[in-house]
């Protein structure tokens, strides 16, 4: 077997020139000065494509391996949820006189949620051998199909092309140093089927060393595509070949109708291990299918490593928090063109749609969402009308929002009438979850509403950072904070805290720094301040969060901490304070009785699998204290009747711990509690938070 040479491109090119020792970037051509179709553009492209379509008569073997992930994929870039997780075993072959063949030696899947049996086309399991032929096809053709190859015979009636930047690099034991050139393709029709990407051509040979590429909306047959984004490595062997590395298919769905705050990805990687360039083979062995699969009998392949051992690598382990996922996945939603419709029906969460507490009653709402071709921001619009079945005073709401990205940052803009609020710091449950409590008589919010905008800019501030800074206008109101009596079984609910109306106006800035989410544990920190306005009053707020998780090889056994702490200013009007106690925050204590401008809270949880998969036993404990809280508010000096508010500070920590079990690789919760010291018992149902955010 004949092993690659170091730096072979195993990722982007900056990586290769630090794994091959030495790179000495050329004079960059910044795609902006470079003009299209330049004649040493159109000299390098006319080299590659005679190249491509004559290729060296190199014959080989190769063992090459698989891993396809099938996951839900949330917008604004919240963790992933993994779903299935396949791996294949594959034999590559090329004669010669460039007939090729694989043999898909050995396939296993795990599904680590339930989802319906399907099978995955041919290319999600096996390598691209030539760069693709003179029309590429992606799925058998039923992803995408009818795009010529930006190398193809005809190419220059489909494509225009510019020199973007170029990388010098001096391998080891390689006789002269190797130049790679990146080549922008962009269609010079975009209603066509075409290539949207760029090539990376060495510059003597014009061999191809990396394709990086999406398509045009009319290239796509499948009218569930987001997108459709491949990339295609080659690495320089020894023999002085460039052949294919490593290679990456990702293909996100969603539902053409609707616009929901998540979809579907598969993405396929596959990495060929060695090659053999004197292979042994029958005369006749490159007859019949191109691609075939071991039977039984054949024996099967071995597989480098576990099923899950690269989850947590591509960034789909629990514990992944690296802001580089987040930005990718945005930009590529932002970038990369598509087939779905540009209006669709919209929802940001369940509860936008459907949700019932005590001071709206049942609330059922809708949107819509506009999606045009970047630069211009995405559209959404949300309205919806409470007080619905005789329950609560009938009143409507709506939100707008505009997003877009640009520069590297992610723009928001977005303007309220009555937004429905909850007070802090931590919600008491998901939307959805605390819908099912209120229909019971168990209410986990504190509901008050605001009308006004925000502007808001996030953008990276190193490899794992980011800053995050806001502009906000908002009028708070009590209007329509009437208590609706009926639940089921007639319980009786809370009183409907009545808060203190008025304007703020301020601006808030938060710096978030992650770790990890490239192995079996992550990390993230991140530190806020605000100064704001209300009725005339300043106003300033800090705080400071921190969580550390760690997960298992098979993510059976996970553990998580968390630490947050603020504060804001004593003048602030009680429902702008910190409040802890029951669900969310100190479970087994009373809901939200004690409160304060100062608190901090520590909380943690570990579980280990019962039936892997499906169902977990849980450990959790926490504890908090808050103080700081104004005399006229504390409890011994308001009457009960006023607004509801009768509030004190928790005088010294407090604390819980708690069993329980978790369903669905702990993605639905349910623990018992007891307070701590003296507290009492208490059911808590809740969702895991990459679940919750869409409740």
């Amino acid at each position: 077997m004949t092993k690659p040479r170091r730096g072979a491109l195993p990722g982007a090119l900056s990586l290769l020139a630090v794994l091959a020792g030495t790179a000495v970037p050329a004079a960059s051509l910044a795609s902006q000065q470079a003009p299209f179709d330049d004649p040493a553009v159109l000299a390098l492209v006319a080299r590659a494509s005679a190249l491509w379509r004559n290729p060296p008569p190199v014959a080989y073997s190769a063992r090459a391996q698989s891993r396809i992930y099938f996951y839900l994929d949330r917008e604004g870039g919240g963790a992933p949820v993994p779903l299935r997780v396949d791996q294949a075993a594959v034999d590559v072959y090329r004669g010669e006189e460039g007939r090729t063949r694989q043999i898909v030696r050995a396939h296993r899947r795990r599904e680590l949620l339930p989802v319906r049996d399907f099978e995955y086309y041919l290319d999600r399991l096996t390598i691209v051998q030539d760069g693709y032929g003179e029309q590429i096809e992606i799925g058998q053709g039923l992803d995408v199909r009818s795009v010529p190859h930006p190398l193809g015979s005809d190419a220059s009636t489909v494509y225009r092309y510019r020199l973007a930047d170029s990388l010098t690099m001096l391998l080891p034991r390689a006789a002269a140093p190797v130049r790679v050139y990146e080549v922008e393709v962009e269609p010079r029709r975009s209603d066509q089927p075409a290539f949207l990407g760029s090539l990376f051509v060495e510059g003597e040979t014009g061999a191809l060393a990396r394709l990086e590429f999406s398509f045009t909306a009319a290239a796509y047959v499948d009218p569930r595509s987001d997108y459709v984004r491949v990339v295609l490595e080659h690495a320089l062997w020894d023999e002085g070949y460039w052949l294919p590395y490593r290679q990456q298919i990702e293909v996100r769905r969603e539902r053409p109708e609707l616009d929901l705050p998540f979809g579907t990805v598969i993405r396929a990687v596959l990495q060929v291990a060695s090659y053999d360039f004197e292979p042994e083979l029958a005369e006749d062995f490159f007859l019949g299918p191109r691609v075939t699969f071991a039977s039984p009998e054949e024996g099967g392949g071995e597989f480098d490593g576990g099923l899950l051992d690269e989850l947590a690598e591509e960034g789909l382990a629990p514990v992944s928090m690296a802001r580089l996922d987040a930005e990718a996945r945005a930009a590529a939603r932002t970038r990369l063109a598509g087939r779905l419709p540009r209006l669709r029906l919209h929802a940001d969460r369940f509860s936008s749609v459907l949700r019932a507490n005590r001071a709206e009653g049942l609330f059922l709402g809708g949107g819509a969402s506009f999606s045009p071709s970047p630069p211009w921001p995405k559209l959404e619009a949300l309205a919806g009308v409470g007080g619905l079945a005789g329950a609560g005073e009938r009143r409507g709401s709506a939100t707008w929002r505009a997003a877009w990205r640009a520069g590297g940052a992610d723009f928001r803009m977005e303007a309220f009438v009555r937004q429905l609020r909850d007070l802090g710091p931590l919600p008491g449950a998901a939307g959805a979850v605390n819908t099912v409590a209120t229909l019971f008589g168990r209410d986990y919010t504190d509901p008050w509403f605001a009308r006004g905008g925000r502007a808001t800019v996030e953008f990276g501030a190193g490899e794992e950072s980011s800053v995050r800074l806001s502009l906000f206008r908002e009028r708070h109101d009590a209007t329509g904070q009437a208590l609706v009596e009926a639940a089921v079984g007639q319980a009786v609910f809370r009183p409907v805290r009545a808060v203190e109306e008025g304007v703020l106006a301020g601006a808030e800035a938060e710096y978030a720094r992650r770790w990890g989410g490239r192995g079996s544990w992550g990390a993230q920190t991140a530190a806020s301040a605000g100064a704001a306005r209300w009725n005339g009053v300043r106003l300033g707020k800090l705080g400071v969060r921190a969580e550390v998780q760690l997960a298992s090889q098979d993510l059976d056994r996970r553990a998580m901490a968390k630490f947050a702490a603020g504060a804001t200013s004593s003048s602030a009007p009680a429902h702008l304070l910190h409040f802890l106690g029951g669900a969310g925050t100190l479970p087994g204590h009373p809901f939200r009785d004690y409160a304060g401008s100062r608190y901090w809270l520590a909380r943690g949880e570990a579980s280990v699998g019962l039936v892997p998969g499906w169902v977990s036993a849980r450990l959790i404990a926490g504890a908090g204290a808050v103080s700081g809280l104004p005399a006229k508010l504390r409890a011994e000096a308001m009457p009960e009747s006023r607004g509801g508010w009768r509030l004190q500070p928790s005088r010294g920590p407090k604390g819980y711990a708690g069993v329980g079990l978790g369903l669905l690789r702990g993605l639905l919760r349910a623990d018992v509690a007891w307070g701590l010291p003296g507290g009492r018992m208490e059911l808590v149902v809740s969702a895991a938070p990459v679940v919750a955010g869409g409740l």
